[in-house]
C-alpha cells in the first residue's frame, strides 16, 4: 500500500481517520504487519518523541519484534511535531494527547517552529529554545527564517559530498544554526552549526561546532549566501548585522563560488585538511590585505621521480615560516602535520624498492603528529609568493 488508512478510536461512538506513507513514491514493504506505537522522548525535549511501527505477528511478541526500517536502513518514524502540527494527522494527534497529557503543555508556536524549522535569530546572544533543531540524517534540511515584519525567508543547507554524491547530516546533528562574525584568522563571517545537548540556550556555550568529515568546522562562507538556495539566510542576516556587498572595496570577486571543506588561509598556523591519496591540492591563500589566490601544492609524501601517491590517509596540517627563508623576498613555507584524522595506510599496489638508489627516490614516510614533513633529511618547502608572510607576518597560531 502507498498510504494505508487507520482509524483512531477516540470514544465509544467517535473515531477519526488518518493516513501516512512509507517513503517518497514507495509502497510499504510486504509483510509490514504489526503495531503503531508511541516512543517517548529520551531527552528533555518532548517533541523528540516519535511514532514508530513495530513489525511483529502478535501483541504477545511485541518486545521480540523490530521497528520498521526505511530503504537506507534508518528507522521509519513520524515526528511528534509533524503529528501535532499537520491537519492530515488530527485524529492521531487527538489519540496521542489523550494518552499522553504531558504533550498538551507544548506551546503551539513551539510545535510550529519545530515542524517548519523556524529560526528567529542567528545571533548566539539572542537564541531561544525554538531555534533549536534536529537535522540528523537529512540530505538538505530546509529552514524558515522569520523576519521582524513576520514575513519569512526560506533556505536549504547541505552537509558535504563524497564522489559528487551528497551526504546527509551526521547522526546527533542537534543544536543551533548561528552566525560567526569575522575575526583574526578569518577572511569573512560564516554560518555554522553548534551541537548542544538540549534546547536550552545556555547549552550553546558548552557545545561544539559541527565538523566536516575532515575534522574542520562545517561552515557556509558569507560570500556564498548569494546562491539561490541560501539567499534567504542572507536576507534574514542582513537585518541582524551589516554585511559586505560585491561593491565593497574589500570584497574579492575572485573568491571561489563553490564551498570547499578547507578554509581560506589567512595566516601561518591556520589548519587545513589534506587527503594523501591525492597528488596535488588547490588552496585559497591570502594575498595582501583583501585579495585571495588559488595556490596549487603537491602531496608532501610523493617523490620527485614518481608522481603517484603511495599512501591513503587524511590529516590536518598548517604552513609555518621556513627557517631557511630569512632575509629572502620569496619566503618559503614548511608544512607541519597537526592531527591525523584518517590513519595512513600504504597502498597495496605500491611496493618498496630493494636497492639503495631506488629507495632514495621513493616517497617520504608520514611524520608523527606535531612533526614537519621531510624529504631526504630536509624540510619540504613551498613557495607561497611571499603573500602569506605579508598577510600574517611571522605569527603562528597555536
Amino acid at each position: 500500500m502507498f498510504r494505508p488508512k487507520f482509524y483512531a478510536i477516540l470514544g465509544e461512538h467517535h473515531r477519526g481517520a488518518f493516513d501516512f506513507g512509507y517513503v517518497y513514491r514507495s509502497r510499504f514493504p510486504r509483510e509490514t504487519s504489526g503495531f503503531l506505537y508511541y516512543k517517548p522522548s529520551t531527552t528533555s525535549v518532548l517533541l523528540d518523541g516519535q511514532i514508530r511501527f513495530r513489525v511483529t505477528k502478535s501483541s504477545g511478541t511485541f518486545n521480540e519484534g523490530s521497528d520498521l526500517l526505511k530503504p537506507d536502513g534508518s528507522v521509519w518514524k513520524l515526528g511528534i511535531s509533524r503529528v501535532l502540527g499537520h491537519k492530515r494527522h488530527v485524529a492521531l494527534a487527538d489519540l496521542l494527547l489523550k494518552e499522553n497529557p504531558s504533550l498538551k503543555t507544548i506551546p503551539p508556536q513551539t510545535i510550529l517552529a519545530h515542524l517548519h524549522r523556524i529560526v528567529r535569530t542567528l545571533n548566539p546572544q539572542h537564541i531561544t529554545a525554538s531555534d533549536f533543531h534536529d537535522i540528523s540524517g537529512i540530505l538538505a534540511p530546509s529552514y524558515n527564517f522569520e523576519r521582524s515584519d513576520s514575513s519569512s525567508e526560506h533556505s536549504y543547507i547541505v552537509y558535504e559530498s563524497a564522489k559528487k554524491k551528497p551526504l546527509p547530516f551526521p547522526p546527533k546533528t542537534r543544536g543551533f544554526l548561528y552566525h560567526l562574525p569575522p575575526s583574526e584568522g578569518m577572511a569573512e563571517g560564516q554560518i555554522r552549526f553548534r551541537l548542544t545537548d538540549d534546547f536550552n540556550p545556555s547549552s550553546f556555550v558548552g557545545g561544539r561546532d559541527l565538523t566536516f568529515s575532515t575534522g574542520l568546522p562545517w561552515h557556509i562562507p558569507l560570500h556564498l549566501l548569494h546562491d539561490s538556495m541560501k539567499s534567504g539566510i542572507l536576507c534574514f542576516l542582513s537585518e541582524e548585522t551589516t554585511l559586505p556587498t560585491e561593491d565593497d572595496a574589500n570584497f574579492d570577486t575572485q573568491l571561489l563560488r563553490k564551498r570547499t571543506s578547507n578554509p581560506m588561509i589567512t595566516e601561518f598556523g591556520q589548519l587545513f585538511s589534506l587527503d594523501f591519496s591525492k597528488t596535488t591540492y588547490v588552496l585559497w591563500v591570502k594575498i595582501g590585505r583583501h585579495r585571495f589566490e588559488d595556490v596549487r601544492i603537491s602531496n608532501p609524501l610523493i617523490s620527485y621521480e614518481n608522481l603517484h601517491s603511495p599512501y591513503d590517509g587524511v590529516a590536518l596540517c598548517c604552513f609555518e615560516p621556513s627557517p631557511r627563508s630569512k632575509g629572502r623576498k620569496r619566503g618559503k613555507a614548511v608544512l607541519r602535520l597537526v592531527k591525523i584524522i584518517k590513519p595512513f595506510t600504504r597502498k597495496e599496489h605500491v611496493k618498496r624498492s630493494s636497492t639503495p638508489m631506488a629507495t632514495e627516490k621513493e616517497a617520504a614516510e608520514p611524520p608523527e603528529e606535531g612533526q614537519l614533513f621531510m624529504f631526504q633529511g630536509r624540510e619540504r618547502a613551498y613557495f607561497l609568493r611571499g603573500s602569506l608572510s605579508e598577510a600574517s607576518g611571522s605569527v603562528t597560531r597555536s
